[in-house]
């Protein structure tokens, strides 16, 4: 544990890989965070491991997008957190401002991700209803492709509520004021902020963890049907 150099486009920790067991403050850099859900960039006062599980693999990948120093803490619960804040009251304020801009960015990534998938689930409805003709022009006979009724639609809520999502905006947008004015008072009040921040972290891991799952899925299901028709050299004669 403690301060750690990391050069610019090395892996610091890779999802499914590596076991989450530290959470690290970057102390200076950037990091790219990656996951199903999306990603997000954490910079100065970022955490990197609020999206994660104690001792569990890692759900994302951070990539350092600079030259980076973090500062790494162990990591096996919730009271981590709250260590953390506690231990550096003179960064405090950047830390609190991070982690709430960093928290609201993963929420937007996150549903953007999931409309993807959305999109994605409705795309293949069309392909299926296109595909009868598509078969016949290419002189084929139409399979039914019964394993599609199967595929269930991304349904996939992030469990959080409206206004859990809308705070953290309001927050962001003021950020500059309550640098000054609130996250300035001290590590007490500041704790209030970076839980909540980590709490709507947690929610979006699981969410991507549903999403990654929903994409396995959605793959061995259509993998058939998406296989592209063969040309009419390699088709077998009649």
């Amino acid at each position: 544990m403690g301060l750690v150099s990391v050069a610019k486009g090395q892996v610091i920790h890779r999802a499914a890989a590596d076991s989450a067991v530290t959470l690290d403050i970057v102390v200076k850099g950037s990091v790219e965070v990656t996951t199903a859900g999306g990603s997000i960039r954490l910079s100065t006062g970022g955490v990197i491991g609020l999206l994660e599980s104690p001792g569990a693999p890692y759900i994302c990948t951070y990539t350092a997008t600079e030259d980076t120093n973090i500062y790494s803490y162990p990591y096996s619960g919730a009271s981590d957190v709250q260590r953390i804040v506690q231990a550096n009251p003179k960064i405090c304020p950047v830390l609190t401002a991070q982690c709430v801009r960093d928290a609201y960015e993963a929420c937007r990534a996150s549903q953007a991700a999931l409309a993807a998938l959305r999109e994605r689930y409705d795309s293949l409805a069309t392909d299926r209803s296109e595909y009868p003709i598509l078969a016949v022009r290419a002189g084929l006979d139409a399979d039914s492709f019964p394993e599609l009724d199967t595929v269930e639609p991304p349904d996939i809520a992030l469990s959080l509520e409206d206004w859990e999502i809308e705070s953290l905006g309001r927050l962001t947008e003021h950020d500059e004021r309550l640098r000054k004015h609130c996250y300035a008072i001290g590590p007490d009040v500041d704790l209030l902020f970076v839980m909540h921040a980590y709490h709507v972290m947690q929610a979006v891991a699981d969410q991507s963890r549903r999403m990654a799952a929903w994409q396995d899925a959605f793959k061995k299901q259509t993998s058939r049907f998406t296989t592209p028709m063969p040309p009419p050299e390699a088709r077998p004669p009649p």
